[in-house]
């Protein structure tokens, strides 16, 4: 038999409150919540945004982290777009990133993630180009990815195919969109289709 010290539960009891008691005066630190920072009207879109998020990655619309879904902050040049890196279900309203058309971050929530460059070319030309375009989503689905490989795109060869002829733009894929360039380029395919 090994001869071990008395368990002695009272102290184990004091020793917490005093523990508890040093933590208490560092606990008051608090940062304003990402919803008191915002407008009413964004933090709505906030909710919207994120909650198409999260229906996407349920529909199985995902590639990873290399799609990107932005929409307009009301009455504003500024887009919501996921922090890079994110999953489409860790999305949350206070997450996204705050950017205006040119790329620079207008408000960063407290996280370390940032925006990817090719989200943000795509997305500021389709918004720069169509003011009325209040949310933008790209994905890579298995369906999306076949027709883009066929030569001729989308066929007319099923009533679902049919609402969509004469109302989509094609551009040839160039590599990851990581520049202005790329964003003009995108800008000139939608102006194709644009009313």
């Amino acid at each position: 038999m090994v001869d071990t010290p008395a368990f002695d539960r009272d102290a184990c009891k004091r020793a917490q409150v005093r523990e508890e008691g040093r933590m208490a005066s560092v606990l008051p630190l608090r940062t304003k919540s990402l919803r008191e920072q915002v407008s009413a009207e964004e933090w709505e879109t906030r909710v919207d945004l994120a909650a198409c998020y999260r229906l996407v990655a349920l529909y199985g619309m995902t590639d990873l982290v290399y799609n990107h879904i932005t929409a307009r902050v009301p009455a504003s040049n500024h887009v919501l777009i996921n922090p890079y890196g994110m999953l489409y279900e860790e999305i949350t309203a206070s997450s996204l990133i705050k950017i205006d058309l040119d790329g620079n971050t207008v408000l960063q929530p407290e996280h370390d993630y940032s925006v990817n460059a090719a989200g943000y070319v795509i997305h500021s030309a389709v918004h720069t180009a169509r003011h009325d375009a209040e949310c933008v989503i790209h994905t890579h689905t298995r369906a999306g990815t076949a027709v883009s490989a066929l030569a001729d795109g989308l066929l007319p060869l099923s009533q679902t195919a049919m609402r969509f002829i004469g109302h989509l733009a094609y551009h040839d894929y160039e590599g990851p969109a990581f520049n202005r360039v790329s964003a003009s380029a995108w800008w000139r395919t939608l102006a194709s289709r644009m009313p």
